[in-house]
This record gives structure tokens, C-alpha cells and sequence, in this order.
């Protein structure tokens, strides 16, 4: 069996979309890629709600609501 081997835009694409928080079989689907593949690309990066990363705007609301007395959760 032959494989096909990724560029490195598409590689870079796949680490994108695991750190927007897609999941890997989405982006498997999306991208034509076995899963395994996505997971192979993507060790370095962990997984699970508690890892995920947020963008800038999130985190600034989060504080601003811990100074206005919300919770972190």
C-alpha cells in the first residue's frame, strides 16, 4: 500500500484546526486524511476540554468577569 505524504501547509492546517478545537475525526473527514494520520501530526498537542487553548478575547472576558465577581467556571 502507498502512502501519500503531506505537505507542510497541510500539516500546519491540521495543527490550526486541533487548536481551534475541532476534533481530530472532524478534521480527518474534512481534510481526506486517516485519523490516524490527524493524531500522528498532532502528538505534540494535548488533547481534552481542560488543554484547549483560548483566544485573547475569551480570556480578557473571563477576567473581567472574575473582577466583576463571577465565577472562573
Amino acid at each position: 500500500m502507498m502512502t501519500k505524504h503531506l505537505s507542510q501547509e497541510i500539516i500546519q492546517k491540521i495543527h490550526k484546526l486541533v487548536l481551534y478545537g475541532k476534533s481530530k475525526y472532524s478534521i480527518a473527514k474534512q481534510m481526506g486524511v486517516g485519523i490516524s494520520t490527524v493524531y500522528k501530526h498532532t502528538k505534540d498537542i494535548p488533547s481534552g476540554k481542560w488543554h484547549r487553548k483560548f483566544s485573547k478575547e475569551i480570556i480578557q472576558q473571563i477576567r473581567l468577569g472574575v473582577i466583576n465577581g463571577k465565577s472562573k467556571y
